[in-house]
């Protein structure tokens, strides 16, 4: 595997490919903690236990094109509320990784400027544990 240009990644939802995206975030996972400080904890620093975590959120911005099969999928869990849908993120083969996770969109806005072009930002929540694999059978 190598470092490569981010062109060619991918992001799919229920295996239908989102296009003209123009930034794709990743999965975030993060560790929740509790505080496990005692009395008799020894020392002035107090000490923690993980509990849970989370796969956090994925934000992807792109050009809106309503006729674009995956943006359509998009916005239609989103007004569905539909749940643990099923992504991937694929990187250029070069890199040959990917993520995969289920998550909902939890939003999608578009957005008009004077001199530009239809763009829209998208929110994914991550449901249960993201995979990053890697492998040399996969990539864009």
């Amino acid at each position: 595997m190598a470092i490569s240009v981010a062109k060619g990644t991918k992001l799919t939802i229920g295996g239908k490919t989102v296009a003209h995206l123009t930034k794709i975030g990743s999965p975030s996972v993060k560790w929740d903690t509790t505080e496990s400080t005692a009395l008799d904890t020894e020392g002035d620093f107090k000490e923690f236990l993980t509990t849970f975590a989370e796969g956090g959120e994925v934000s992807v911005t792109g050009n809106f094109d309503i006729s674009d099969e995956g943006q359509k999928a998009m916005i239609e869990a989103m007004a569905a509320g539909t749940d643990n849908l099923e992504f991937t993120i694929v990187f250029p083969k070069k890199i040959g990784a990917e993520w995969a996770f289920k998550a909902s969109v939890n939003s999608f806005a578009t957005s008009a400027e004077t001199a530009g072009i239809v763009t829209f930002d998208a929110t994914l929540k991550v449901s249960g544990k993201p995979e990053l694999k890697a492998s040399t059978e996969i990539g864009g």
